[in-house]
């Protein structure tokens, strides 16, 4: 049987009252499967992604490009 699949609490669902109050207690919400995750410690990776220009930074790229090419007609002009 798989482990990872919801079991609901025995007397029916808990109230998010009943539920915030078990967290503040430290105590076990019935029915969560309780996850055994750690850090792996290893260099995290270079992104081989470009990064997306935010809003304003492609404003600037374009105008940039547009004066670019501007001068490069006028130069040859």
């Amino acid at each position: 049987m798989d482990n990872r699949i919801y079991k609901p609490p025995q007397g029916g669902p808990l109230s998010f009252a009943e539920v915030f109050r078990m967290i503040q207690a430290g105590e076990e919400i019935p029915g969560l499967q309780k996850l055994d995750i750690k850090p792996s410690n290893q260099q995290p990776t270079v992104s081989q992604m470009l990064r997306k220009l935010k809003p304003w930074e492609k404003t600037i790229a374009t105008a940039l490009e547009n004066f670019h090419s501007v001068l490069h007609v006028s130069s040859t002009v």
